[in-house]
């Protein structure tokens, strides 16, 4: 088992936190793309990386 499938679980649920904590802040016509999982993903290891 590679360390994104073991991790996968605690990973959706942190995503979710954040989705459920950021959407109500937004406007609703706001761009939600960031919100993505892909997108998610590629921000949390931007911001694990440096």
């Amino acid at each position: 088992m590679t360390e994104p499938e073991r991790d996968h679980g605690q990973v959706d649920a942190v995503m979710h936190q954040h989705v459920l904590k950021e959407l109500p802040q937004r406007a609703p016509d706001a761009d939600v793309a960031d919100l993505l999982p892909f997108n998610y993903a590629r921000e949390q290891a931007v911001t694990n990386s440096g």
